[in-house]
């Protein structure tokens, strides 16, 4: 039976803890990374969107990592686009009889003083009709919105088979 865009939103709200980061490291405290960071954050308000990353694709579609953390008011995460891309879809992994898929979300609330982590085989922004193969070491240019807030974001895009941003130049 198919999963209804609504019911599927409402799954992912009440996913297991793995999805919302905690990985212990506050990114707050380390300045002496403070410029090479900022190619690794982007903020709006209490928004903070960080490590946004892609695959190397020779596909006309991708999918964009990333950390959002939100220190204010809940906010809904309702979409993006890119310059790079005919169409951004907000998507979750799902498991289906012929193994794993993503599914399109309308969209997904953001509760105050959360961590929601976009990550592999869990949540994703989806890129289609991408205009050309991304290749690793290129970036990619995202806006994520937020009802009203947009937020510009810069994708690395890491090796074809990466698992996580590769914080490549760069410690926490």
């Amino acid at each position: 039976m198919p999963v209804r865009p609504l019911a599927l939103a409402a799954l992912v709200a009440l996913a297991p803890a793995a999805l919302w980061a905690d990985d212990a490291h506050d990114h707050d405290a380390h300045d002496d990374h403070a410029e090479d960071h900022a190619d690794h954050l982007a903020e709006a308000g209490d928004l903070r969107l960080v490590h946004a990353w892609t695959r190397a694709t020779a596909e006309d579609h991708a999918l964009v990592f990333m950390e959002i953390e939100n220190a204010g008011a809940t906010v809904v995460l309702t979409g993006a686009e890119s310059p790079m891309a005919e169409r951004v879809t907000l998507v979750a992994f799902r498991m289906t009889g012929e193994g794993g898929a993503y599914e399109a979300l309308p969209e997904l609330p953001v509760a105050q003083g959360t961590e929601l982590e976009l990550a592999p085989e869990g949540l994703a922004l989806r890129l289609d009709g991408l205009a050309r193969p991304l290749a690793e070491g290129d970036t990619l240019p995202v806006e994520v919105r937020f009802g009203d807030t947009h937020v510009e974001v810069t994708a690395q895009v890491e090796a074809a088979g990466a698992r996580q941003h590769s914080h490549a130049g760069h410690a926490h």
